[in-house]
């Protein structure tokens, strides 16, 4: 799996000069369901450059499984179980984030809260019902640092309506610029995994 992913890295934008807000909502993908489901894909900036590739996979009803994303300079490893993810930059630990949405960093102090609102949608011949906010804070070290824009969910056929004209925007909105060398990573973490896991409900 990060073999491949690693062939695709070749097709990507360069990264440098890049930030997490040039990471948007827009991705183009493909999804295999055999005895496990896999999704694999690229996420486009806003000049409609793909510039982060990743690949992800997951067994059972619920969501536990892990996930690869790459750019030309820095690579990210989410080990999922359902909503709690243990994250690793550049294969070093970078943190986790628990189902309440604390986060932890390498080594166990929390550092900072996003809880991801919850999900839910229904679809049918003549329903199309979405609920939760579109958009969440990211504190970190005692500040509100961003906000998160709630990702569409590709799965569900309903992107196009829902948010033609938001795709290309940037998923988040930087309230402090002043960030760490380790915030900096956070939010590559968290905007990348709000629209390569977010973005699509496999289960």
């Amino acid at each position: 799996m990060h073999k491949k992913l690693m062939q695709v890295k070749q097709q990507l934008h360069p990264w440098e000069g890049h930030s997490a807000l040039d990471i948007t909502a827009s991705m183009s993908y493909k999804r295999k369901k055999t005895f496990s489901n896999t999704l694999k894909g690229k996420v486009f900036s806003p000049q409609r450059n793909p510039v982060v590739a990743f690949s992800r996979i997951e067994r059972g009803w619920a969501a536990n499984g892990y996930m690869f994303a790459t750019t030309t300079d820095f690579e990210l490893f989410y080990d999922i179980r359902v909503d709690e993810f243990t994250i690793r930059f550049n294969n070093e630990l970078l943190g986790e984030i628990a189902k309440s949405g604390d986060i932890f960093d390498a080594k166990g102090q929390l550092i900072g809260h996003a809880k991801h609102p919850t999900k839910l949608a229904i679809k049918g011949p003549f329903i199309d019902y979405k609920a939760g906010e579109d958009h969440f804070p990211l504190l970190m070290h005692g500040r509100h640092l961003a906000t998160i824009k709630v990702a569409p969910n590709y799965g569900d056929g309903a992107v196009n309506a829902a948010f033609k004209n938001k795709l290309n925007q940037p998923l988040l909105t930087l309230h402090d610029e002043n960030t760490t060398e380790e915030e900096e990573k956070w939010l590559l973490a968290l905007s990348i995994l709000e629209i390569a896991f977010h973005g699509h409900w496999l289960i």
